[in-house]
């Protein structure tokens, strides 16, 4: 697949459908040849072709990254989403900058000690699991 291709998708989708129709023309005038009506021949070229609409999303699929434009689409909706609801947006970003800003005091405060092994009381989480008094009593 060849980069251009995948951001020029109308242009794509047009020359799929021209192809399609350029084979269902061709079938048809080769089953006229063998002596259907007109009716009939296009009506077999339909048939042996198959479902049109199966045909071009197979195609789409095989052309295209859908895991892209799919990631786009919701990167529209969520920004459509947001413009229509700026409180929630505005609760959703706070919550968010809390929560990360908290969960890097946590993790980075504690990684400050020199030798949390050495002196257990720089680290309380480590020093709540591994001080000596709370060891399990042995018998």
């Amino acid at each position: 697949m060849k980069w251009p291709h995948v951001f020029r998708r109308a242009h794509r989708l047009a020359e799929n459908a021209r192809e399609l129709q350029f084979y269902l023309e061709a079938e048809t005038e080769d089953n006229i040849a063998r002596g259907m009506s007109r009716d009939e021949a296009y009506s077999a070229a339909r048939r042996k072709l198959g479902n049109l609409t199966s045909i071009r999303e197979d195609v789409y699929r095989m052309n295209s990254l859908v895991f892209l434009e799919t990631i786009w689409q919701d990167v529209r909706y969520a920004l459509a989403g947001m413009r229509k609801n700026p409180a929630f947006t505005l609760t959703a970003v706070l919550t968010m900058a809390v929560g990360i800003g908290g969960q890097y005091r946590h993790v980075h405060g504690y990684s400050r000690c020199a030798s949390p092994a050495s002196d257990l009381s720089c680290a309380p989480a480590a020093g709540k699991y591994f001080s000596r008094r709370h060891e399990p009593e042995r018998a």
